[in-house]
């Protein structure tokens, strides 16, 4: 999976998925805050796509982070 911050685009593994976020294990701590928001690339491979969606860092750790899912993708916002 990659997944983009500021305009940054960085490499991740999926350790844990479900409806409502994804726990992303990652090689650096590439900066980021709780509450930070980014897009993720997820491959499809069934379906040969990519899905893309918005989600916020809910936590972090010297392994990965946690990412809640942005209700609406299209149009996710600072507020949450």
């Amino acid at each position: 999976v990659k997944y983009a911050v500021q305009r940054k685009i960085f490499p991740g593994e999926i350790k844990n998925i479900s409806l409502g976020g994804v726990f992303l294990k990652t090689n650096e701590n590439d900066g980021l805050d709780v509450g930070q928001q980014l897009q993720l690339a997820i491959p499809n491979r069934k379906k040969g796509n990519v899905i893309k969606r918005y989600g916020r860092v809910t936590w972090s750790s010297h392994s990965g982070f946690g990412i809640k899912f942005q209700r609406n993708a299209s149009r996710a916002s600072n507020n949450g």
